[in-house]
């Protein structure tokens, strides 16, 4: 997770003071701005972040599948492979981003032919549907990342979000039909858009406990989304239907991870237990900190540590 390279923060707290936050001073401050989201703590003056200088040679995977109605099909057949391998995967070291159509995965930790061992199941369904993949070998971190955003998805779309996060204990019974019924049941739902990130931060656990995200991030295979959008100059029940919408869509995957947790940047305006699915545990110790540095909620914001409450000016413009 990009704050687990966070070192430092300099930052204005709501009493108008500028603080250094680290791991040795203004600690449990430096602990909440270390995922316990944005317009809480204070105003973020300056990050100093870690990077890793070195190139990290990759594979990757690359496969398209024709928007048409004949290939739903093979799109919810793809939805099951991965279900069904990736538990495997994320232990081989994958990682990628999975949509309807478009999909890449990439690992820095397996050559080209254990890549290909790796994958084969992927490859053979693709094989067996026709779907066109293609493989690709990185030296550098930046060429992935092009072919990554060089991926045909739109901008500057009205959209309803919901996500989950689905933790390895959680893939043993999506081997199971009726699980793997539910996760389809997703895909309907949201009308064909949705994405599975693979492996978050499950191979990449050095700074557990570090930071006020929420535990099950370090657990988690999938981080799975889904979206509806409407129209630009749609109207107030256009976009309260797209939130319905996602609101269903997601369902199935809150069935499947009861307790589970969401990623706060893409959840659901409209999560319900909204403390416990963006920060699990964390959220007690995260108001205590907000109550310490604001204690009259000068910053607030829908569905962040200390929110005041739909009562409040900030909830009118939220259907």
């Amino acid at each position: 997770m990009a704050v687990d390279r966070v070192r430092q923060f300099r930052v204005v707290t709501p009493d108008g003071a500028l603080r250094v936050a680290n791991s040795c001073q203004n600690s449990e401050l430096f602990w909440a701005l270390r995922g316990g989201g944005g317009g809480t703590f204070g105003v973020v003056m300056e990050a100093s972040i870690e990077i890793v200088p070195h190139p990290v040679p990759t594979v990757a995977l690359q496969w398209e599948i024709d928007a048409s109605l004949g290939n739903v099909t093979s799109i919810l057949g793809l939805i099951t492979n991965v279900a069904s391998n990736s538990d495997k995967w994320v232990r081989d070291g994958w990682g990628g981003y999975i949509y309807p159509t478009y999909s890449v995965v990439a690992n820095p930790s397996l050559n080209i032919a254990q890549a290909r061992d790796s994958l084969k199941d992927l490859t053979d369904f693709l094989t067996r549907n026709r779907i066109r993949y293609q493989w690709h070998e990185f030296q550098t971190f930046k060429p992935l990342f092009e072919t990554i955003i060089a991926a045909p998805i739109p901008i500057g779309v009205n959209a309803a979000i919901a996500s989950r996060l689905v933790p390895a204990s959680r893939f043993e019974p999506l081997l199971k039909p009726i699980t793997v019924t539910k996760t389809l049941e997703t895909f309907a739902l949201a009308a064909g858009k949705f994405a599975f990130f693979l492996t978050s931060p499950y191979n990449y656990n050095a700074t557990e406990g570090e930071t006020s995200i929420t535990p099950v991030w370090r657990d988690a295979i999938w981080h799975a989304v889904v979206l509806a959008d409407w129209a630009y100059d749609g109207s107030a029940i256009a976009a309260k239907l797209a939130y319905t919408q996602t609101g269903l869509a997601i369902a199935p995957l809150r069935l499947l991870t009861p307790g589970g947790s969401s990623y706060q940047n893409e959840g659901d305006v409209y999560e319900p237990n909204w403390e416990a699915s963006f920060w699990g545990p964390n959220y007690n110790r995260l108001a205590e900190i907000k109550r310490k540095y604001d204690p009259d909620s000068l910053l607030d914001c829908w569905h962040c540590v200390g929110w005041k409450g739909r009562n409040t000016p900030i909830a009118s413009c939220h259907l």
